[in-house]
């Protein structure tokens, strides 16, 4: 049964458990940029699944085994990050590459690693910026309604974040192919497979959201006994996020191989933003309405600053186009 217990200690709990799944994850989720680099990323995507069901199975037995909401939490924080650490002892210690790859203090070189801290910073700051404007939900829902009513919450938004991961399993290997694409000025190709990825990653979350959205409650009733219940406007605004994220993912895929993280760290930073709009609107209108309000403003922020940094990354490209013919 999913019996929440009230009172500040589970809530301090729930985001000592957040906190260390954030702070773990950083440094670890570098693994998926290593296996991409090296053209492992089917084992990486793998991965990346795996932690996904893995966190939602481990999230059912959980609600099934204990009262405490408590538990449940930290099962679909830390699970993820279990899967990832796993990941990376495996191919830094098993795998013949990543032993090759390892990283090692003799290997240090400070002019490069200065380099790489002021590109790799940047993209921190979006990491950084993006979960906190993603991941402080269940938070709100504790302290505006009850530690109780956070499963009621979170595992519709793993489900959804499952569904998610399609787009990312079809967006993030384009990462190195545009960058080497913006390098060449092969810019009718960015065009075409940015076009291509963002309508079957679009039409794939689509479907899958719709499916979820049908056969959601007879699910829920079946695998949790009744203890979770489907709320119709709490799992549709979930769909409607995830759909937006995945309309974003190729565009901001050829940012990230030009390196044009601007927009982003722009957008994301008025993200933050939301966090008090969600706090007002759930506190008037109930947690329901949360992902609708992460939905608006990703639609009023997030998709206008993906078209201005695809077409300074199209820009970028074009540049190094006309570069390469005026060498020839």
């Amino acid at each position: 049964m999913l019996l929440g217990v009230e009172g500040s200690r589970a809530i301090e709990l729930i985001v000592v458990f957040t906190l260390v799944a954030v702070l773990i994850q950083m440094p670890v989720s570098l693994i998926v940029r290593v296996q991409y680099a090296v053209g492992h990323q089917a084992v990486s995507n793998l991965w990346q699944t795996l932690g996904s069901i893995l966190a939602f199975g481990a999230m059912v037995a959980v609600a099934g085994a204990y009262d405490s909401p408590t538990y449940f939490v930290a099962a679909a924080a830390l699970t993820p990050v279990a899967v990832s650490v796993v990941n990376s002892l495996h191919f830094y210690g098993v795998t013949r590459r990543g032993r090759q790859l390892m990283p090692r203090l003799r290997n240090l070189r400070y002019s490069e690693a200065s380099i790489l801290l002021r590109s790799g910073g940047r993209f921190l700051a979006v990491s950084v910026l993006m979960t906190l404007s993603l991941s402080v939900d269940p938070w709100i829902v504790a302290q505006v309604d009850s530690v109780a009513a956070v499963p009621q919450y979170v595992i519709p938004y793993r489900i959804f974040v499952t569904v998610g991961s399609l787009s990312v399993m079809l967006a993030i290997p384009l990462w190195p192919l545009h960058s080497r694409a913006v390098a060449n000025g092969d810019v009718a190709w960015i065009r075409r497979i940015t076009v291509r990825m963002t309508l079957a990653s679009t039409a794939a979350v689509t479907v899958a959201s719709l499916l979820v959205l049908v056969i959601g409650e007879a699910a829920v009733e079946r695998w949790l006994g009744g203890n979770v219940g489907f709320d119709a406007v709490l799992w549709g605004g979930l769909a409607v996020w995830v759909v937006l994220q995945t309309v974003t993912g190729p565009g901001f895929m050829v940012q990230n191989g030009a390196e044009v993280l601007g927009p982003q760290l722009v957008a994301y930073s008025m993200l933050i933003l939301a966090l008090p709009a969600k706090w007002y609107v759930s506190a008037e209108y109930g947690t329901r309405w949360i992902p609708w309000v992460s939905a608006t403003f990703y639609a009023c922020v997030l998709l206008y600053a993906c078209r201005v940094g695809y077409l300074r990354a199209i820009d970028k490209a074009t540049d190094n186009s006309r570069l390469r013919e005026a060498m020839v």
